[in-house]
């Protein structure tokens, strides 16, 4: 039930309310221009900040809907300049005013997160280097970057650049269904985790049973895991399946070398990959955040990885 009112609200959020702005922009009988601008900005601003920061949820409804609803934001633009662009500037009766100002009060309450996302990979520190973390194809980041803007970790100061990563299908979905019920309906549920660089395992976590949907276990944030030292970073990987640790503290692991599959052990919702890195030798994974570099990149939210089998070819931005 929690799983269906989270996709609902994300449904609701990401398509219905971008929809109705729209529909109020293609039948608006905007009399001033001032008014046709800002309706316009609007929904410009909304599309932009749901599709790069942590209120957008396109992997539940699908990645490919920015682009629909952008192409439709354009189509009307084109078609309310064909109609002809109204001649006075300012409002002149009193229900347009009404509606301007409630146009100008969203794009005002839109338009905060702007200056942040303009900044989501403007990092502090020095970064630890890592190839993929992931075996495969299809994977995307659905938290991460260098402000709260596209990242939900960066509230919590030792996962400060800390990275979730899901897996999609050509579509831009995460799971097989639009209402996933069990962990087995995820893509990433059971993807191959890798050692993203040469290291020793500093730590590992095993026989947290994978979790509920929409049920974490708070006790145990990272569920199963394991913590590599490398570069003189402490890098952890957790929500990883029961019995699947492949490593033991002590060894010597090789970047692209398997340490587990993708669980839904630990503080989770759903299946995903959480990764991050602090400086210096930390058992625990926390001390101070040091940004992740994949592919030479700070990955935020809303990147896509392409090509896992291929360290120097893994990113691409959407």
């Amino acid at each position: 039930m929690k799983g269906m009112m989270a996709t609902a609200g994300a449904m609701a959020l990401c398509l219905l309310w971008p929809s109705v702005l729209l529909f109020w922009l293609l039948r608006s009988r905007a009399h001033s221009r001032v008014y046709l601008a800002s309706l316009s900005a609007l929904a410009f601003v909304v599309l932009v900040v749901l599709s790069r920061s942590i209120l957008g949820a396109w992997y539940v409804v699908g990645t490919f809907w920015p682009w629909v609803l952008g192409v439709a934001l354009l189509g009307i633009l084109i078609q309310r300049a064909r109609r002809g662009i109204p001649r006075q500037w300012l409002p002149s009766s009193g229900r347009e005013s009404f509606f301007l100002l409630l146009v100008v009060l969203l794009l005002a309450m839109w338009s905060l997160p702007l200056p942040f996302l303009m900044r989501a990979k403007a990092y502090e520190g020095e970064p630890v280097q890592l190839s993929s973390p992931l075996g495969g194809a299809n994977f995307f980041v659905m938290g991460g970057g260098a402000n709260w803007s596209v990242n939900h970790h960066a509230f919590i100061s030792h996962q400060r650049y800390a990275l979730d990563i899901m897996q999609q299908d050509a579509l831009g979905f995460r799971a097989s269904v639009m209402f996933p019920s069990d962990t087995s309906d995820f893509y990433a549920f059971g993807a191959r985790i890798v050692a993203p660089c040469d290291g020793e395992v500093l730590a590992t976590k095993d026989g947290l049973p994978n979790r509920m949907l929409m049920d974490p276990d708070t006790e145990n944030p990272f569920g199963n895991h394991v913590v590599l030292f490398c570069q003189g970073h402490s890098v952890l990987l957790g929500h990883m399946q029961p019995g699947s640790v492949a490593v033991s503290v002590g060894d010597d692991v090789k970047a692209g070398q398997p340490l587990g599959l993708v669980g839904n052990s630990g503080s989770t919702l759903e299946p995903h990959l959480h990764i991050h890195a602090v400086q210096g030798r930390h058992d625990d994974g926390r001390g101070t955040a040091s940004p992740l570099m994949i592919g030479g990149k700070l990955l935020a939210k809303g990147d896509t990885l392409i090509s896992l089998r291929d360290p120097g070819r893994i990113l691409r931005h959407n």
